[in-house]
């Protein structure tokens, strides 16, 4: 028996309110359409409800590659539509299951769900009922705690959808429902992990990068080529600012001062003034950072909290708890650790002793020396 559609499953959003769902239903709708049009994926339909996307598509396989990319989808199963009459439930229940290998060699637990009730059987009698049909035809044992096989019996309305598979999606929201982000990207590990971070919060993101060199310049090409991937519905416009001859300036102005160590602090609260600038071009509502709390000199608490300094957009920081280690898991995981660490090229304007804690009243009488 030939799978004709996939079921891919809404997550937190069925805590949301009814019209909330409604309108993140249809802007995940819309993502996963774009996305399968983009990978010229054939499919016939697409319907919602009942916080489930069907997708009807000839090409099964090829549709769930593309649906695991896809924040906002909790997970997703191959799947045959039938009606909802019990005899043909326990007939495709039964093919399905020896379609995935089950003999009485194995195990096997029907998990059957009416999701609306005019089914006349409960969810745990349709259980028995099919468990107790296949179980007599294969002679397989029943084990609920760890089967062999699972089958999946969803019932809604009329209709009923059988499956054995049930895929771990990505979840979080649907990309376009909570807004347009600018992010900081680098060319190194964590500032793409954080972009791809606030994606599976909802936000659309412009991800800016302060131009040092023409190879980290092409590894944030890389990057934003790589986030694109879990972007559908949404093009990806990197912006890029030259920051060579900015800093250079910075960095003279501040040995002037005898106050080199201070290189770093000035650098990244310039950036962030000018990503602000980028923002509110853009239509943007918060500027987002790779940081994490001590994990490199200008990281620090109180620097971070000096660098944002007069800033009118909030700035978010979406792995300011998590150490390298769980930083490079999630890289390697989205695919953009291999691009990050590939010849990386150190900021030649890092001075030998930079400031780890730095104090506002310091902060702004340097800048007032600096002309600023």
């Amino acid at each position: 028996m030939e799978f004709d559609l996939v079921i891919a499953r809404v997550g937190e959003l069925i805590l949301k309110s009814s019209g909330v769902r409604r309108l993140f239903e249809a802007q995940l709708t819309r993502n996963v359409k774009a996305a399968l049009k983009l990978a010229d994926t054939e499919f016939d339909a697409i319907e919602r409800g009942h916080a489930r996307i069907f997708i009807y598509t000839p090409e099964v396989d090829e549709v769930m590659a593309v649906l695991k990319n896809i924040f906002g989808i909790a997970n997703f199963s191959p799947a045959v539509e039938i009606g909802a009459d019990l005899d043909t439930i326990r007939q495709v229940a039964l093919e399905v299951a020896l379609q995935a290998g089950l003999s009485a060699k194995k195990s096997f637990a029907i998990r059957a769900r009416r999701v609306t009730k005019d089914f006349r059987l409960s969810s745990h009698e349709l259980n028995e009922d099919v468990g107790a049909f296949v179980k007599q035809r294969t002679k397989a044992a029943v084990n609920l705690r760890n089967p062999d096989i699972n089958i999946g019996i969803d019932i809604i309305g009329r209709k009923s959808f059988v499956f054995t598979e049930t895929i771990k999606g990505l979840g979080g929201l649907p990309v376009g429902v909570s807004g347009k982000v600018v992010c900081l990207v680098s060319g190194g590990i964590d500032s793409p992990v954080a972009a791809w971070t606030v994606l599976k919060r909802g936000c659309q993101i412009s991800p800016v990068h302060f131009r040092l060199s023409e190879v980290e310049h092409n590894k944030f090409l890389r990057l934003c080529e790589q986030l694109q991937r879990y972007c559908s519905g949404h093009k990806i416009k990197p912006l890029s600012v030259r920051w060579d001859l900015k800093l250079g300036r910075i960095r003279c102005k501040l040995e002037k001062l005898n106050k080199l160590g201070w290189t770093c602090v000035f650098c990244k609260a310039a950036m962030l003034k000018e990503a602000q600038k980028l923002a509110q071009k853009e239509g943007a509502l918060a500027i987002v950072t790779g940081s994490s709390i001590g994990q490199v000199a200008s990281q620090t608490l109180s620097n971070i909290a000096v660098i944002q300094q007069g800033l009118k957009l909030p700035v978010l920081h979406p792995l300011i708890g998590l150490n390298k280690e769980e930083v490079e898991q999630i890289a390697k995981r989205i695919g953009t650790f291999d691009i990050s660490i590939k010849e990386a090229v150190p900021c030649q304007f890092v001075p030998k002793h930079p400031v780890t804690h730095a104090r506002l009243e310091q902060f702004k009488k340097i800048k007032k020396a600096l002309g600023g």
